[in-house]
């Protein structure tokens, strides 16, 4: 099998609040090669969000990725590159796109913004942009990518 174009060993971020530590996602792992297409499904509230963010590393305090997090991305290890490189790689190659009604549920990731690069990962929200800009279910597209 060749290397996956995405990996996540043993992902956990947690919140730490006065009440106590959230843990969001708490030892996920999962690999994704290129032209596969996964989505992510769970109830509200399991980390579905909270894996899309740190996968963009967009998790902000009190949450953070626990040391010992590992993320891959077509062999950049998303955890240790420097703020500079994720921002070249957020957009471009990992992207949120939001379901809104111009997309919806069934609609193809290019599709939302014609003329525009297709990221060879892409992560759909089931709600609006205005309605919660930071939160993200992961839906990878990389059906169109080639090997």
């Amino acid at each position: 099998m060749p290397d996956p174009l995405l990996s996540v060993r043993d992902l956990r971020t947690y919140f730490y609040t006065e009440g106590g530590v959230a843990k969001s996602v708490d030892g996920v792992s999962f690999d994704i090669g290129a032209a596969e297409t996964v989505g992510l499904v769970g109830e509200s509230g399991c980390g579905k969000s909270v894996t899309a963010l740190s996968l963009m590393r967009l998790v902000r305090p009190p949450g953070r990725i626990e040391p010992g997090s590992k993320m891959e991305f077509g062999g950049e290890d998303l955890t240790t590159i420097s703020e500079k490189a994720m921002r070249a790689i957020r957009g471009e190659r990992i992207a949120m796109v939001f379901q809104e009604k111009i997309v919806g549920p069934y609609g193809k990731v290019g599709s939302s913004n014609p003329g525009t690069h297709t990221p060879r990962v892409a992560m759909a929200s089931d709600c609006s942009q205005e309605q919660h800009p930071r939160f993200a279910t992961l839906v990878t597209s990389l059906s169109s990518v080639s090997a």
